[in-house]
């Protein structure tokens, strides 16, 4: 019968290599199991955070005018709204612009003069997966208002070149180009106001903590934007798959430094607005189950100058325009004109 040892006294002889033969083997066993679930844990972090970087930054075909037939009502919202925005570009004259960025990108824009000469002029900016379409509703809107009206593919989406998403980051330095342009076209008394949607929120308020951000911007709309990539990314991962961020996220965020040029942390809209003096309007519905309304109230929290919030009751993500257009534009219409006065 073999011979039965103490636990402390196997672990003492597995170590000088005097244990029984039977022992030794077992717990080489147990070593390599414990070896192989590690190495197979790490494998499946990096594959899903392989996935998620891919989901989130690598660019991706564009989204189509027509919900898919099992869409939700947020899939239409934006269907709709590309439809919309799509129509009025193509019936509005305007000028193609483009731009090449220091890292050799090159992005398209629209440019849509006032029918009658002005100072003021609104630069949309759009969200994820999206493009210019997305935000000629608000075009419409504004250029009705007498504005001059401008609105780019952001890198990585439309007509715009780029393999990678900037979540706000990298596009600001995209924005400082075209808003030098804007300056350049109007005239050094230029009015611009800043207005984006999600994740074009987001980038608007980049830009206004932006310490190179020409003194021609006077305020910032941000509609349903994220407080940052960081926790917006981690709030999809834990809501799509139920796993912790950690280290999921942290590993996605670690291919995006490595191959986009930025980290997740990188990308934050709460520090950015901290840092501005510019009046900020937040605008967030309380039925967001994209960017949740906390973000939108983390945001409004730390603007650092003049601010609004509005909570639109019962909107999902990037609805409220299209929910409550008429309140929507009368309370933008409000804002802007308190920091921007007509001229002749």
């Amino acid at each position: 019968m073999p011979e039965t040892l103490h636990p402390d006294e196997v672990e003492r002889h597995v170590e000088d290599g005097t244990a029984p033969a039977h022992s030794r083997r077992r717990w080489r066993w147990i070593w390599r199991i414990a070896l192989g679930l590690i190495v197979l844990n790490v494998v499946s972090a990096f594959a899903v955070g392989t996935f998620v970087f891919h989901s989130a930054i690598q660019r991706t075909a564009p989204a189509g005018i027509l919900p898919p037939e099992d869409g939700d009502a947020l899939e239409t919202t934006f269907a709709n709204s590309r439809k919309e925005g799509g129509d009025w570009i193509a019936a509005t004259p305007h000028q193609r612009w483009s731009q090449r960025a220091d890292d050799g990108v090159e992005t398209i824009a629209y440019w849509f003069a006032a029918k009658k000469a002005t100072t003021r002029t609104v630069v949309l900016v759009h969200g994820h997966r999206s493009d210019a379409s997305m935000m000629g509703a608000f075009g419409d809107f504004y250029r009705q208002q007498g504005f001059n009206v401008f609105i780019a593919d952001a890198r990585g989406h439309g007509m715009s070149g780029g393999n990678y998403i900037g979540f706000g980051y990298l596009e600001q330095a995209d924005y400082l180009g075209w808003l030098d342009r804007i300056v350049d076209t109007v005239g050094s008394d230029a009015q611009i106001l800043l207005h984006g949607v999600s994740m074009g929120g987001s980038t608007v308020l980049m830009l206004a903590g932006n310490p190179q951000l020409p003194a021609q911007v006077k305020a910032v709309v941000d509609d349903c934007g994220f407080t940052s990539a960081l926790d917006e990314i981690s709030y999809q991962a834990r809501k799509g798959s139920g796993m912790p961020a950690f280290p999921i996220v942290n590993i996605a965020s670690l291919e995006s430094k490595l191959l986009a040029g930025y980290s997740f942390g990188d990308a934050d809209a709460v520090a950015a607005v901290a840092r501005t003096k510019l009046p900020v309007f937040v605008i967030h519905g309380t039925a967001d189950t994209y960017n949740p309304t906390w973000m939108g109230q983390r945001i409004y929290a730390s603007a650092g100058g003049p601010k609004q919030l509005w909570l639109v009751p019962g909107a999902d993500h990037t609805q409220s325009f299209f929910l409550h257009r008429p309140e929507y534009e009368e309370r933008v219409q409000t804002f802007y004109r308190a920091y921007l006065p007509e001229t002749e």
